[in-house]
């Protein structure tokens, strides 16, 4: 056994190493001291149980397809499937700007343990989980024949021991977050529907539609929306006499937003909304019409939103409230400031 959880922590180190934490760094010890943390705090047992591996929902949507390559990970480092004396179940979250990953173990008649891995990304989380696993599933496995060292290509590596006092790292590895490359893991698609409330575009304050589909980029948010706002109608009518007028507009709005946190994302965006105001016109006279015309306005206006949104489930609710300054084709006497908020629902993909 101590020979198999030296093989299992030589592999480990090359893990790591191909992260880019050079062995000895603070880092690298960091990740190293988490991982024997989390393998101590598990208890083992011998019992035989159906389900090795069971990944808990939901997980963070921004890591479904990284989480799903644990088992994978784990055989890999295993060197082949799992064994059946232990369950685990795995809850992957988005925590602070990075993933929490919970491990729970348990045997056939009672839990045996429970630890916690925190990293900037999904795939150095996942990657963490799937070293602990391997340790903890390859010490609950009964005496049989034992798998090749050279399956490692190389000697056995002294284990090395975790340090006495928690390392100061934790903090350096947070401020260096907002530096980190974003990975595949850290990007998703959303498509967006929102309705809502225009002041400024029309004469009247209308109702509006909106769909949208955005790019996340790590903490950088790429969008494009297109929105239409109800018409409005005005009428008089008098004896022998009667006029309408109905205004709607439509717009296509390019945004970049960037925003902080994960559960709950509160985000500021800018963009240039690109839309046109229809103006349709018609006059009666003793029930004969002597006037029907339309007229279509063009506008080109810079746009500030503010949103906040709760992500993580299947529906993402949120809360837009924005401002459109109208720099090109505002009509004489209407206001240059647009004030809209709306209800947004998005879901990611």
């Amino acid at each position: 056994m101590a020979r198999r959880v030296a093989q299992l922590s030589t592999t480990f180190r090359r893990s790591v190493i191909e992260l880019g934490l050079a062995p000895g760094t603070p880092g690298f010890r960091a990740v190293f001291a988490t991982v024997l943390i989390g393998t101590s705090a598990l208890g083992i047992s011998t019992q035989a149980w159906a389900e090795p591996l069971r990944l808990e929902e939901p997980v963070a949507p921004a890591c479904v397809a990284v989480a799903r390559t644990l088992g994978p990970r784990i055989e890999r480092t295993l060197g082949g499937s799992l064994p059946s004396e232990l369950e685990a179940s795995v809850a992957i979250d988005a925590f602070g700007a990075g993933y929490r990953l919970t491990i729970a173990l348990r045997d056939a008649v009672e839990a045996r343990g429970m630890t916690v891995i925190e990293a900037p990304t999904c795939d150095e989380a996942v990657d963490a989980a799937a070293v602990v696993l391997a340790l903890a599933f390859a010490d609950s496995t009964p005496s049989g024949p034992s798998r090749e060292a050279a399956s490692f290509g190389s000697p056995a590596e002294p284990v090395p021991t975790a340090p006495s006092a928690p390392p100061p790292v934790r903090a350096d590895r947070r401020v260096a977050l907002d530096h980190l490359p974003p990975t595949d893991s850290d990007r998703a698609t959303r498509l967006t529907f929102a309705t809502g409330v225009d002041a400024g575009t029309l004469p009247h304050s209308t109702l509006t539609l909106a769909g949208a589909v955005a790019r996340s980029f790590g903490g950088l948010e790429l969008a494009a929306v297109v929105r239409y706002g109800l018409p409005t109608v005005d009428e008089t009518i008098e004896t022998g006499f009667s006029e309408s007028q109905r205004h709607d507009f439509g717009g296509l709005e390019l945004r970049a937003c960037h925003g902080v946190g994960h559960a709950v994302r509160v985000s500021a965006c800018a963009g240039t909304e690109v839309g046109a105001v229809r103006a349709s016109s018609s006059l009666l006279r003793e029930g004969r019409a002597d006037l029907d015309a339309d007229h279509i306005s063009p506008r080109l206006s810079g746009s500030l939103v503010a949103l906040v949104a709760h992500r993580g489930g299947l529906i993402e609710p949120g809360l837009e409230l924005g401002g459109a300054a109208v720099a090109l084709g505002r009509e004489a006497g209407a206001p240059w400031l647009v004030v809209r908020v709306a209800a947004t629902a998005a879901f990611a993909f």
